[in-house]
């Protein structure tokens, strides 16, 4: 059985976006703040600041191509993939396991990373 994989956009306190994949979340995002050691090398500088689109990729693989598209993406076509996410399996002709999700699922994540963010 093939791990799942979170594909997410983050906004930083200097409002960047970046793109990146991980196994566990929670975790990723506490490096991303600085809260635990680790994280990208890129947002060390700029730090988590929110967190705006997420979705799930069944295997490493899936995640990957789903990243490599989203950054491949100007900030305003990322802009509106995440205010119209669907169109992500536009672009996704073989099945990679997608679930994008909504509002109300990235929410405990942002509370999470609120409180990541206020220590």
């Amino acid at each position: 059985m093939e791990k799942i994989y979170f594909v997410y956009i983050l906004k930083s306190k200097k409002d960047t976006l970046y793109t990146g994949i991980t196994t566990d979340l929670k975790r990723r995002l506490s490096e991303h703040t600085g809260a635990s050691p680790g994280g990208a090398k890129y947002m060390r500088g700029f730090r988590a600041a929110d967190i705006l689109f997420v979705c799930e990729a069944k295997g490493r693989s899936a995640a990957q191509k789903i990243e490599y598209y989203i950054k491949s993406l100007s900030r305003n076509e990322k802009e509106n993939l995440m205010a119209c996410p669907d169109t992500l399996f536009e672009h996704f002709f073989e099945p990679i396991g997608l679930k994008i999700w909504d509002i109300d699922e990235i929410k405990p994540i942002r509370e999470f990373l609120k409180k990541l963010i206020q220590k």
